[in-house]
Parts: structure tokens; sequence; C-alpha cells
């Protein structure tokens, strides 16, 4: 009987600690920006690459996408285009 609470409680502790997991890891592609926020107020700015953020703490609330579309002169202006997250 002991055996079978521990059990449960393992398996609700690994199912927590992989969903915790699962949502501190995000991945910025390139050309891409990220604005987070700690309990609602402006934290920092994650520019590309792999990071870790903490679920429930930190929110991620516009992704800001770059485009470098070159012109028919050869010249290149860049545009850019706001989604949410």
């Amino acid at each position: 009987m002991i055996m079978m609470g521990f059990s449960i409680f393992m398996g609700i502790a690994f199912f927590v600690l992989a969903y915790f997991l699962f949502y501190s890891i995000y991945l910025v592609r390139q050309a891409e920006v990220i604005i987070i926020e700690r309990f609602g107020k402006f934290d920092r700015i994650l520019g590309p690459g792999l990071h870790f953020i903490v679920p429930f703490i930190e929110t991620i609330r516009k992704v800001l996408r770059t485009f470098i579309v070159p012109e028919d002169d050869g010249k290149r202006y860049y545009r850019f285009s706001k989604m949410l997250d």
C-alpha cells in the first residue's frame, strides 16, 4: 500500500517536472526578437538562440519578425511585422 502511494507521487512529480521543462525552453529563430515580461512588466528582450524562461512568472508577449527585402536597384530595406504569440 505504501509503495503504491509512493509510485503515484513519483508519477505526478515526473509529469510536473516534464511540464516545467517543456515550457521553460524557448527557441527564438533567426530574424526574430521576443519580448519577455515578468509579472506583467517588461523584463528583457531575447535575440535568436535557445533561451530558458520561468513558466507562470515570465510570459512571452510579442514576436517581432524582421524581414530583409531587396529592391530592384540592389539596395535593401527592412520591414517589420508584429504578431502576438
